[in-house]
């Protein structure tokens, strides 16, 4: 009788006893690997980096307990004229979310960390621009012709070039020109920080802020479904909170007679508080979309004219604006320079515009007692 060898018949025996129990506990694991869209723990916070801080505040107010979120642009200073450092491209590469303001708010520069972030550590971006009825900007022609003036400003350019330049394509094409090549870098560089053709300050509208608290809801429960209740509670209230300062900034904008509800800013950052409330926009000092960009003699004439022409109680500027040109112009007009607006950013903590609701509040108090 052919004997049976002992040693391998008693593992062929515990494979078939081990090999179901392995099999249930994989598919036991896919099961929950589909379930959970996300590697934290319940107890691990999302970790989440915004450009504006007033858009960080708005993720402060759903979050809460459950996100952890780092603002690049730190409250009091200038967006436009920000530089990113090596302490953003940590901050971004450890980030489960990314939120932009978009519009071309944020420079190329960052643009590339964010590329980065998501193709190497798959964190997502949610380009909150994309969920606003973009308004165009008013000198949108203007800056056009601007930028022409600034390309040509070497003597060796041909005069050709100039007429080629109204096509915008050609503009672009850097190549063609003969102008010295430090002019282009430099162009390049001053490039860096201006917006698009779509205007994106858009958060001056507390109607928008309402949309994209809902947009910013979703995003976060579709992280981490597991605080679905929160995050929905805590939206709900806070969009009350959006429609109680709504109704409060129409009730403020009311004491203002008809005629005086003009503005005039040093950057154009007001148009979508002005389309909400009632105002018209008459012009920016700088019209350009940098707070940086420099303003010609011819845009200063304009600005004085319209002035004068309207009447214009106030000059309207950012705290944290480059504002020189505007304070020249209040002393050839006799319109009042007022400066002490806070749109870009929030205030250092502990101040009165260290939230979104409360930088809107003074703001529009602001506003109300320099035209009335």
């Amino acid at each position: 009788m052919h004997q049976i060898n002992q040693p391998r018949y008693r593992n062929y025996i515990t494979f078939l006893i081990i090999a179901p129990i392995l099999l249930l506990i994989g598919a036991c694991s896919t099961n929950e690997d589909e379930e959970q869209p996300n590697t934290l723990d319940n107890n691990q916070l999302v970790e989440i980096v915004t450009t504006s801080n007033i858009v960080g505040d708005w993720i402060k107010e759903i979050g809460q307990d459950h996100v952890s979120v780092s603002s690049l642009y730190p409250p009091g200073v200038d967006p436009h004229t920000y530089t990113s450092g090596p302490k953003d491209a940590a901050k971004i590469a450890n980030a489960n979310l990314i939120f932009n303001v978009g519009a071309e708010f944020e420079s190329p520069s960052l643009q590339k960390l964010f590329d980065n972030a998501t193709n190497t550590n798959s964190a997502r971006v949610i380009d909150l621009g994309k969920s606003v009825d973009l308004l165009e900007y008013s000198d949108k022609e203007k800056h056009d012709d601007h930028d022409d003036h600034d390309d040509h400003d070497d003597d060796e350019c041909d005069e050709d070039d100039h007429k080629d330049h109204d096509d915008k394509e050609k503009h672009d094409d850097h190549d063609d020109h003969d102008c010295d090549e430090d002019d282009h870098k430099d162009h390049d560089d001053h490039s860096d920080h201006d917006h698009g053709e779509f205007d994106p300050h858009y958060w001056v509208d507390p109607v928008i802020a309402e949309n994209l608290i809902t947009e910013i809801s979703h995003a976060l429960i579709e992280f981490s479904p597991e605080h679905r209740e929160d995050y929905e509670r805590n939206a709900e209230n806070y969009i009350l909170e959006l429609r109680e300062l709504h109704t409060w900034i129409n009730d403020q904008v009311k004491q203002i007679p008809e005629e005086q509800a003009v503005l005039i800013t040093t950057h154009d950052s007001l148009q979508y508080f002005a389309n909400r409330y009632g105002f018209e926009v008459l012009g920016a000092v700088i019209p350009d979309f940098s707070t940086e960009e420099e303003v010609s003699p011819a845009d200063v004439k304009e600005i004085i004219d319209t002035i004068e022409e309207h009447s214009v109680p106030a000059i309207f500027a950012d705290v944290n604006e480059n504002s020189s040109v505007s304070r020249m112009i209040s002393q050839e007009t006799g319109a009042t320079f007022v400066g002490d607006l806070h749109i870009g950013s929030l205030g250092a903590l502990g101040t009165e515009t260290d939230t979104y609701i409360k930088l809107m509040k003074k703001n529009v108090r602001i506003i109300v007692d320099a035209l009335t």
